[in-house]
C-alpha cells in the first residue's frame, strides 16, 4: 500500500525544469533559458556541439561575429536554434517601447505594405516588440525586434521545418525573462521620427547563419549541387 501511495505522489509532483541567468554587459541584456538548451556565445563554445558538426571554435567564432550573432541558444536534440543578434543598422528611435499607438499601427501597415505577406504583431511585456512570422527559401523564422536605448535586438527562432506551437511558447518564455542594463535615462522626447525601413530591415533579415542554420544550409547547397 505505502508502495502505491508513494507511485501516485511521484506523478503528482511537479515537474521543475532549471533556468538559467545569461548576460551580457556590452550588450546591457540578461534572460533566462531552461537547461533544455546549450548557450553559445563568442567566448564560450561548447566542444561537444562543434565535434557534432565537425568544425572548429575559430570557424564558428567567425560565424557569429559576421552575422553580429551574441547568443546562439541550441536546443540539445539540434531541432532548431534562438539566436540574439543585433542588426547592423542603428535606429533613430531611442526606445520602442515609448513608440505611440498610431507609429505602432503605421509600423505594422508598412511592414505589409514593404513585405507582402508577413503581417506582424506588437507584443508588450516589459518592452514592445515587433513579431514577424515568416518563411524563407532555408527555414521558418519568428523574429522579435525591439529598440532600447538607441540600439537595436533581435530574439530569432529559426527552424528548418515548421516552428510548433510549443516551441513559439518556449521562445515567447526567453522575451518574457529579458531584461535590458539601462546604463542611461533616455526620455520620452528623445525619441526621433521612427525610421520604419530599418526596422523592417533589421526586423525580417531571413535566417541568419546561426551554427546549426549555417550547417542545414550547406548541407541543402551540397545535395541540389548533386
Amino acid at each position: 500500500m505505502k508502495r502505491v501511495m508513494v507511485f501516485w505522489l511521484v506523478l503528482l509532483l511537479p515537474i521543475f525544469v532549471l533556468s538559467k541567468e545569461y548576460e551580457s554587459k556590452e550588450l546591457k541584456i540578461k534572460f533566462d533559458v531552461n537547461d533544455d538548451y546549450i548557450v553559445l556565445t563568442r567566448d564560450n563554445l561548447d566542444d561537444s556541439v562543434l565535434v557534432n558538426l565537425n568544425t572548429t571554435k575559430e570557424k564558428m567564432k567567425n560565424i557569429m561575429k559576421n552575422n553580429n550573432i551574441y547568443f546562439d541558444i541550441i536546443k540539445k536534440d539540434m531541432s532548431y536554434e534562438i539566436i540574439v543578434v543585433v542588426p547592423k543598422k542603428t535606429p533613430s528611435y531611442a526606445n520602442l517601447s515609448e513608440a505611440t499607438e498610431e507609429e505602432l499601427t503605421t509600423l505594422k501597415d508598412t511592414i505589409i505594405r514593404e513585405t507582402g505577406d508577413n503581417v506582424p504583431i506588437i507584443y508588450k511585456n516589459d518592452y514592445a516588440f515587433v513579431v514577424v512570422n515568416y518563411q524563407d527559401d532555408n527555414g521558418y523564422v519568428i523574429n522579435y525586434y525591439t529598440v532600447v536605448d538607441s540600439k537595436g535586438y533581435n530574439i530569432q527562432m529559426q527552424k528548418k521545418t515548421m516552428i510548433t506551437e510549443d516551441e513559439e511558447d518556449e521562445l515567447k518564455k526567453i522575451v518574457d525573462s529579458i531584461k535590458f542594463i539601462k546604463t542611461t535615462e533616455k526620455k520620452k522626447e528623445d525619441n526621433k521620427k521612427i525610421d520604419y525601413k530599418i526596422i523592417i530591415y533589421s526586423a525580417i533579415m531571413g535566417l541568419t547563419a546561426g551554427i546549426i542554420t549555417y550547417y542545414v544550409c550547406k548541407k541543402i547547397t551540397k545535395e541540389k549541387k548533386k
